[in-house]
């Protein structure tokens, strides 16, 4: 064998190797423990690409949430009842119900750095109210800041829809700012590494992977499973 073709073929079959391999996508993966009150802590990963965000429990199961960035729709996948519910992204209403007055007060903590980035804690109230204690990494990763923002309004959007059917005690002004009006100001301040509701819901960051590949089937819909549109069932 010649000196060239030593040199050429390894560089050919690694090629060839490369041609073989399964197709990916880049992503940022996200790892956090949930807590909802009087319930065990529930695993939550979330996988962020340029074009989805998939929310699920940690595996590659058929039981997730999937968001399409592009077509603002989050899918609800479920497995076991066989289908795939669309939820369109809508608009929300400017004004509230009532009136909602909004503050952030920062507590200084010595709180150990995340990745470099400074963590600092921030009470968000309404009404003087305090709806949210939360743990914000400034500048950490700043692209799935902007994909939860597109998430969360999208989620605030249906929210309009199922509120004026909730019993009136329930709609309190921080529910009213959370879930509808300002659902994103959690993130105003950095990435959130904790967030704590009064009513005990706990969200904790246990692990991120700001660039990894990941399998593009991930972000597929199943098939076999029937499709429905919220707007269809609410119409029934």
């Amino acid at each position: 064998m010649s000196k060239t073709m030593r040199w050429i073929l390894p560089g050919l079959l690694l090629g060839l190797g490369a041609c073989g391999q399964r197709p990916s996508v880049e992503a940022t993966v996200l790892r956090f423990t949930d807590v909802e009150p009087q319930s065990q802590p529930t695993p939550v990963r979330m996988i962020i690409t340029a074009d989805f965000l998939r929310i699920d429990d940690g595996t590659d199961a058929k039981t997730f949430v999937l968001y399409s960035r592009k077509e603002r729709v989050i899918y609800n996948v479920s497995d076991q009842d066989r289908m795939v519910l669309a939820i369109p992204a809508g608009t929300v209403p400017a004004k509230p119900p009532a009136q909602l007055t909004h503050s952030v007060e920062e507590r200084p903590e010595s709180v150990p750095t995340i990745a470099g980035h400074t963590v600092r804690r921030f009470l968000l109230k309404t009404n003087g109210k305090v709806c949210y204690d939360v743990y914000a990494a400034g500048n950490l990763l700043p692209g799935a800041v902007t994909a939860l923002r597109e998430f969360i309004n999208a989620l605030a959007s249906d929210q309009t829809q199922t509120s004026p059917m909730m019993p009136r005690e329930l709609l309190t002004p921080c529910y009213l700012a959370n879930n509808i009006h300002v659902p994103t100001r959690y993130l105003d301040h950095g990435f959130p590494i904790r967030r704590a509701e009064p009513d005990g819901r706990v969200s904790e960051l246990n692990d991120f992977q700001p660039s990894v590949r990941v399998d593009p089937a991930l972000f597929v819909l199943p098939a076999d499973l029937k499709r429905t549109n919220i707007r269809e069932l609410r119409a029934r």
